[in-house]
């Protein structure tokens, strides 16, 4: 029989221990990079560069991380744990963990903590792809899996756009780092207005150049109780083109007492002169046409009634029968935008509708529209800014 001495023992466990771990080095060293030859190692080409793709929400963690506190989250997590959707409100010291009943509510409940000023984050599983590398030359690999902590603003399925740092080997992306979520180029959009109302009125006065010395003092002391006035005067004129340099210097040269100070495109006059047509005839014999500036007064109401703004017209009318002052009524409006709406061919939803408030020349209408100018993220709009309210002509209205 073959015997081994205790020494033989020592030696031969050696040699076995030696041979395994190299043979698990190895090992590894093949499973991250691909298969090698039994002559030569070979050595992956790594791509690095920017990468962009497609993400799609697999999954929410249900829970929340809440940065920041407040009397408010405490009264809605003890909502929120009394109707069952909350199950561990854990504090800490610059905010909260939130252990949800399930994150089917995730979204919802994100979106009540963000209206009080308090950012919430999740760690969702993304599946990102197909992946293109930018590097030298640009790349496509599969997608996969990654786990991101985002803001809760998607549903589960929802697709967005995502840029990232990347490093890719043997056809596998192996690092991604600091990923961001792109947004889309502002667009217009025009959405009918839902429960539009009037909040105030106000009357805009253009006063023509000549006529911006008239005493209006009367008139603004005649204001109701609550209305306001702010009256902005201009004595300038302009060009419809660009005054030469060569013009400008005649004009320096040869300029009456009235003349202020020059620019290519702009030229004061003085604030107590008002002779128009001296003024056109001195820039005639330059080629020039002046455009007189017109100055304004703005009258807020502070005041829901339109009666309030017609008096304050007819008031105006009435003290200086022989203005060429024209008026302008002006709404202020507060109205709510519909969550949902389709622009070219695609549906996106409002994160957060809140009221708008926005001043038009046209008042509340059960057919009112307002225009949007809208930044969204894949299809969640998380800005939108009101450029203007109208109402439509009947005709047009009723062509449509």
């Amino acid at each position: 029989m073959f015997k081994l001495s205790k020494n033989d023992y020592i030696k031969y466990g050696t040699y076995v221990l030696i041979l395994i771990f190299i043979l698990s080095t190895a090992g590894i060293y093949l499973g991250s990079f691909g298969s090698s030859s039994k002559t030569q190692t070979a050595t992956p080409d790594i791509i690095s560069g920017r990468a962009v793709a497609n993400a799609t929400i697999i999954s929410w963690e249900p829970s929340i991380e809440v940065s920041g506190d407040s009397k408010e989250l405490a009264s809605l997590v003890s909502q929120l744990k009394a109707n069952g959707s909350v199950t561990h409100d854990i504090k800490l010291s610059n905010g909260r963990i939130l252990m949800l009943n399930g994150s089917s509510s995730i979204v919802q409940i994100s979106s009540q903590i963000e209206r009080l000023g308090l950012k919430p984050y999740s760690d969702a599983v993304l599946f990102v792809g197909p992946i293109t590398i930018i590097a030298e030359n640009t790349t496509t690999f599969a997608g996969q899996n990654f786990r991101q902590k985002l803001v809760p603003i998607f549903e589960v399925g929802d697709t967005f756009e995502v840029s990232f740092s990347a490093q890719a080997a043997n056809s596998i992306v192996y690092a991604a780092s600091s990923l961001s979520i792109m947004q889309s180029p502002s667009f217009s959009v025009q959405l009918n207005a839902i429960n539009s109302s009037l909040n105030s009125t106000a009357l805009v006065i253009s006063i023509p150049w000549s006529e911006r010395n008239a005493n209006y003092s009367q008139f603004i002391n005649s204001l109701p109780s609550g209305a306001y006035a702010n009256m902005t005067s201009r004595s300038f004129v302009t060009f419809s083109q660009v005054v030469s340099n060569e013009i400008l210097q005649n004009i320096s040269s040869s300029k009456p007492a009235y003349i202020t100070s020059l620019q290519p495109s702009v030229i004061s006059l003085n604030p107590k002169y008002s002779n128009e047509s001296e003024v056109k005839s001195y820039f005639a014999q330059f080629g020039l046409n002046p455009i007189f500036a017109e100055s304004s007064i703005e009258i807020n109401s502070n005041s829901s009634d339109p009666m309030v703004l017609q008096n304050i017209s007819s008031q105006f009318l009435n003290l200086y029968p022989n203005s060429s002052a024209k008026l302008s009524n002006a709404y202020g409006i507060s109205l709510r935008l519909p969550q949902e709406f389709s622009y070219a061919g695609k549906n996106y939803t409002l994160v957060e509708p809140n009221p708008i408030v926005l001043i038009s020349g046209y008042p509340p209408s059960e057919d009112g529209i307002v225009s949007l100018s809208i930044i969204a993220v894949g299809n969640k709009v998380i800005q939108y800014t009101p450029e203007g309210y109208y109402v439509l002509p009947k005709s047009v209205q009723n062509s449509s």
